[in-house]
């Protein structure tokens, strides 16, 4: 059964791929052999999630400490196995998390105030489809 992205990383994301990228190694050397080119297959594609997530409702601490608890939920996806995910009418299978970075502003914070007193963080999420 299909995972919907936004139930793991909430409704204000971004999500993209890219191409297949192959896998290839090249053998000989140069001179009057040449060099020869074995196609090893693919690697699979990359997938991309980047977002926001943010608390608000309560105090900086209390709602810094929802967005806290909203990354290590997120960081339990990195150690899942492959699993299928969509993202409104994209499907993307065999898709297994390797990184989950939360993304510093200018002055270095992670975490950011909002004027309406929410806490927010955005990240990048990286994943990798096997093939």
């Amino acid at each position: 059964m299909a995972i919907a992205l936004t139930a793991i990383f909430g409704s204000a994301i971004k999500v993209y791929s890219t191409a297949l990228q192959f896998d290839h190694q090249e053998t000989g050397y140069p001179g009057a052999h040449g060099i020869t080119d074995m196609n090893l297959g693919s690697r699979g594609r990359h997938l991309f999630v980047r977002g926001t997530l943010k608390a608000a409702g309560g105090t900086y601490a209390k709602n810094r400490g929802a967005v806290s608890t909203a990354i290590a939920a997120i960081e339990t996806w990195l150690w899942s196995p492959a699993n299928t995910f969509t993202f409104f009418n994209d499907v993307y299978y065999n898709v297994i998390f390797i990184k989950f970075e939360p993304i510093p502003d200018n002055e270095g914070k992670l975490f950011h105030l909002n004027s309406n007193g929410s806490v927010s963080v955005e990240f990048l999420a990286t994943g990798r489809q096997l093939i």
